[in-house]
């Protein structure tokens, strides 16, 4: 036996040693990957790493006393996380670590080779599916290590003090989540090169063990994989009918003596199908039925006091229900859905936070929000989780939602020839065990058709991908100079993703091996994601044979770029009103959502305009100090300008104008979605008629490529004492530069303030570089104050 294979069987002798990383074991995600490696004669591995959301707290004095020198961590995870998960971690660690650090480190392995030309082997495959970084060290043992660049490492307290807000650590989890998705997708592409590679095989459609199934055989876009559990034991039989009898069974962890009945206080009397969790060594009861009416009250059960006590609650609360679905995320609890009798059930969200008794209404549109009972609710990774329920066609969709950015999204659940066709979700139980959601139970008795149940299985959480806000930059994180447009060009990974998958799908329609490149270069390129809808270039996929293949395509496209809907981006059509143009290519509708620096704004992507490019003017609106001010904003399209100013910049009244009717309609619903219609008025008509006179202390022109028919109506609007007037305008800079433009504008409105019988001396103070428009032209907006001579 050679020494490598006398050390490779050391190795492996003890599960222990298997692994040699700080944990001390084989990380769940890459178990798979290690057990091919080491089942190659010529690899062993020695260390690795699945890759981990952490953070790490630096030593201090008091822990270097302690022998810790290496520092600790305050938490880490090698899954999906959620800021509420990270959050009391840190609030703890904080005064015992002289440094909190935030941290992503992707997937790291170390393997031993029999020789240099096998550990060059082993380097190129990796580098091939995306760890670069990977080489071979060691002198008398040919040692690869497998890794990349996919870091992130960010402070977050020192000396106990917080350095950062709290959403710039939610910011910094969406990163970090980004990230390890991202890390997977590369872990399972080296994992099947590998497996083809050294061991000339493809790897097997199922995960190995005998105790569980893919339901992905026939996945289909719009359709989520999921896996069903064959239990084993003697009540195997007894847990797939807990809906149809009246056994408990338990997990007795304590002795024969757990369980015991409580003799408790008065409380809310006798219900049932009400929602109960668990929150700080209490018990919340919501809701249910006594048979005759139902309840919306809360009630806490202390059980070791044996007391109960209803809890005040201010804000609307939902309507009396039962049948509803209720979960726990960190003080708040979520209630969804229910019914209340015969014919009126349930499609809201509500949140109640427990410390103060305060409910809110969640607004997770504008996509249809799932109206079901007798559901599951599961909190879990930042999403809220729903499955099955009444009526019957919710039975087999899965919808969730992050709490970060609340908007409903839907899949099917994939069935296999190996796998039931029906499922009977309804009045099961959904419980979070690792990275999966466990359902077990669930069933329904008719007398057409008997009784049927639900087999036991999980959904995968890292399947359901959460829709992050447009807008990664907090409003009070410091804005860049420059800062990039949203609109960016796609990931290589996605690239692949997206042509690999059209490839199969043209070639299973027939297209031929000479039209192929021509119809894949027409793939798009870059796009812009305005909630769940991503706008297309113009020219891309416009070839006819596009149209006579179908929709499928278009489903292909939206998959790949995590969106539900899709549209192609048009001219700005010539008219006064500038209506957008864009053609919806899926979806039923093009009604958005789209959250950007804390401000919500909806709209029609096919006929309203939204330019990401403009992305740091909105936030620089919402950075002014405009406390106390009346602002008139000319040109509000659906409130680009005027929903900053009014939820961020402290303004008192906005006077808005817009002529364009599908702009109304969409800043109308932003003002209500952002709480602050009380403190606007929509002019809805030409601002030259309809904007006030004598009122303002800030004026918007917001229109291009220029706004000078609304300088007038700008002077006018202002006070006596004048204000400041915020031009926007599209400057050839072959002609003159911006500061050139700025003084130009700056005479203009003395000259028209002049005619109106008001004696200013006008100034500009900044001129911002908003975007390139084209080849030598830019977006600028002049700050300008009028004060009298």
């Amino acid at each position: 036996m050679s020494n490598f294979d006398q050390r490779k069987a050391s190795t492996l002798a003890s599960l222990h040693a298997a692994d040699r990383s700080r944990k001390g074991s084989v990380d769940a995600p890459i178990a798979a990957l290690i057990k091919l490696i080491n089942s190659h004669r010529d690899l062993v591995s020695l260390s690795s790493c699945s890759g981990r959301i952490s953070v790490f707290g630096e030593p201090c004095e008091e822990t270097r006393a302690q022998g810790l020198k290496g520092g600790t961590w305050a938490f880490a995870s090698h899954g999906i996380v959620a800021a509420e998960d990270l959050l009391p971690a840190i609030n703890e660690a904080s005064s015992s670590c002289s440094q909190l650090v935030f941290r992503f480190e992707p997937f790291i392995l170390a393997a031993e080779c029999r020789d240099a030309a096998t550990a060059l082997a082993l380097v190129a495959c990796a580098r091939s599916c995306g760890f670069r970084e990977s080489g071979v060290t060691g002198a008398k043992r040919a040692i690869a290590g497998i890794r990349c660049s996919l870091r992130l490492e960010v402070p977050i307290t020192n000396e106990g003090k917080l350095l950062v807000s709290e959403s710039y650590i939610r910011h910094l989890v969406q990163l970090a989540i980004t990230k390890q998705r991202t890390n997977w997708e590369r872990i399972d592409r080296f994992t099947a090169a590998f497996a083809k590679q050294f061991l000339h095989t493809a790897l097997p459609s199922t995960t190995g063990s005998d105790t569980i199934h893919q339901g992905s055989e026939h996945v289909k876009p719009g359709q989520l994989a999921w896996q069903q559990l064959h239990l084993q034991g003697p009540a195997a039989e007894e847990v797939k009918r807990w809906a149809g009898n009246d056994f408990l069974y338990s997990y007795n962890h304590r002795g024969p003596s757990a369980w015991q009945r409580l003799d408790l206080l008065s409380g809310p009397g006798p219900r049932y199908r009400h929602s109960a969790i668990a929150w700080q060594g209490l018990m919340v009861i919501f809701g249910g039925t006594d048979g005759k009416q139902a309840f919306n009250d809360v009630w806490l059960l202390d059980a070791n006091l044996s007391t109960w006590s209803r809890q005040r609650h201010a804000g609307k609360a939902p309507a009396p229900r039962c049948s509803h679905a209720a979960a726990l995320s960190g003080d708040r609890m979520f209630v969804h859905g229910g019914t209340a009798g015969f014919g009126t059930v349930f499609a809201d969200l509500f949140a109640l936070h427990l410390p103060t008794g305060a409910w809110t209404e969640i607004d997770a549109g504008p996509r249809p929000a799932p109206c079901c009972f007798s559901h599951t609710l599961t909190a879990a990774a930042g999403l809220l989780v729903i499955t099955g329920g009444c009526p019957k066609n919710h039975n087999g969709i899965v919808y969730w939602t992050s709490l970060n950015y609340p908007r409903w999204q839907r899949l099917e659940l994939a069935t296999s020839s190996a796998a039931p066709k029906q499922l009977m979700l309804t009045r099961h139980t959904a419980n979070v065990v690792q990275s999966r959601i466990m359902i077990v139970g669930g069933g329904a008795a008719c007398f057409g058709f008997g009784t049927a149940f639900s087999p036991t299985f999980c959904i995968p959480l890292d399947h359901l991908h959460p829709l992050a806000p447009p807008s990664p930059q907090p409003l009070e994180a410091h804005r860049p100079a420059s800062a990039a447009s949203p609109a960016t060009l796609q990931p290589s990974a996605i690239a692949a993703s997206l042509q690999q998958a059209m490839e199969q799908l043209l070639a299973a329609k027939g297209v031929s091996t000479d039209q192929l490149p021509r119809l894949l270069q027409e793939l798009p390129p870059k796009w812009e994601k305005l909630g769940d809808l991503a706008l297309v270039p113009a020219d891309c996929m416009t070839s006819p044979e596009w149209h006579e293949l179908g929709q499928q395509c278009w489903e292909v496209v939206a998959v790949a770029l995590g969106v539900t809907r899709l549209a192609r981006q048009a001219r700005i059509a010539a008219t006064g009103t500038r209506d957008s143009q864009a053609q919806l290519l899926l979806g039923p509708d093009a009604w958005v959502r789209h959250r950007e620096n804390g401000v919500t704004f909806l709209l029609d992507a096919c006929a309203c305009m939204f330019s990401s490019g403009n992305v740091t003017e909105r936030a620089r609106m919402g950075q002014l100090q405009c406390g106390g001010e009346v602002v008139v904003d000319l040109f509000a399209g659906i409130g680009y300008y005027t929903l900053p100013i009014l939820v961020h910049a402290g303004a008192s009244f906005v006077h808005a104008c817009e002529w364009n009717p599908a702009a109304q309609a969409a800043l109308q619903k932003g003002l209500t979605a952002n709480g602050v219609n009380g403190r606007c008025r929509v002019l809805a008509g030409d601002c030259r008629e309809l904007a006030p006179k004598g009122v303002a202390h800030r004026v918007l022109l917001g229109l291009l490529p220029c706004s000078r028919t609304g300088w007038e109506a700008a002077v006018a609007a202002l006070q006596p004492s004048g204000g400041w007037v915020h031009i926007h305008g599209n400057v050839n800079c072959k002609h003159c530069s911006p500061r050139e433009w700025a003084a130009q504008a700056v005479a203009q409105i003395e000259k028209i303030a002049c005619n109106l019988g008001r004696r200013w001396q006008v100034h500009w103070h900044h001129v911002e570089r908003v975007k390139s428009f084209a080849p030598h032209i830019l977006h600028v907006v002049v700050d300008m104050q009028c004060r009298p001579a």
